[in-house]
């Protein structure tokens, strides 16, 4: 059997569809790719509360990812809420079993914008799997917890893209940090609306345009303009 090319996001169920893989596979849609779903918790909330979560054993995201992969090949991963770093390196080795050259993408989700902890287990020594990423996609507060400063050397093999490391009244600036240099991306700054999960839709609409053959700052560029085209739609 000819597999078919995905996209594959490996996070959590919104059930209010605002962020998760509900999200990742509807931004995937609308950029018209392929994409496959994997659950790693259940998450009970709506756009404005959050009010806990039931995390999926590493089995469990193992076996979806395998049946997957029998009618799928993956060369680009989104990985969003994982339950630690223990187990983001499991899903990492359990997609490199697949495809040793797929390009993986982590957004870090490391609390809730209603006020959650998700880790609080970071280390520098639990942090080199991000050694075996393609990219991650912090906010400047989780980009300083995971102990990544764009005016010091870059510790880890990753491309870093920090998003709104630096706003204004007008404006927003992201931060791209590759093996080619470093970049910075400015957007026109937009008011959310309350909307959660716009980090989600800028890194999972990176691994889209990537799958494209766009180059890292290309679609880094091409996601802040997708995310703010969505939330000029809301206004």
């Amino acid at each position: 059997m000819n597999k078919k090319k995905a996209i594959i996001s490996i996070a959590g169920f919104d059930p209010s569809g605002g962020a998760g893989i509900s999200r990742d596979l509807l931004v995937v849609n609308e950029l018209k790719e392929q994409g496959v779903g994997v659950c790693t918790a259940i998450t009970y909330q709506n756009n404005f509360e959050f009010e806990g979560l039931s995390w999926l054993s590493n089995s469990q995201i193992e076996k979806q990812i395998n049946v997957l992969a029998k009618e799928f090949d993956f060369e680009h991963a989104k990985i969003g809420l994982i339950k630690n770093l223990d187990q983001l390196n499991f899903i990492v080795k359990a997609l490199l079993n697949h495809n040793n050259e797929i390009k993986i993408i982590w957004d870090p989700i490391l609390s809730a914008s209603a006020g959650f902890n998700f880790h609080n287990d970071i280390t520098l020594k639990n942090l080199t799997v991000l050694n075996k990423l393609y990219l991650i996609t912090p906010n400047k507060k989780e980009a300083q917890l995971l102990n990544i400063f764009p005016t010091k050397n870059k510790q880890f093999a990753c491309n870093v893209y920090i998003k709104s490391y630096e706003e204004k009244e007008n404006f927003i600036t992201d931060f791209l940090i590759s093996k080619s240099g470093s970049y910075k991306i400015h957007s026109k700054k937009m008011n959310t609306n309350g909307i959660h999960g716009s980090g989600c839709r800028v890194s999972t609409a990176i691994c889209c345009y990537l799958k494209k053959n766009d180059s890292l700052q290309i679609a880094c560029s091409k996601a802040q303009t997708y995310l703010i085209n969505i939330l000029k739609k809301t206004l």
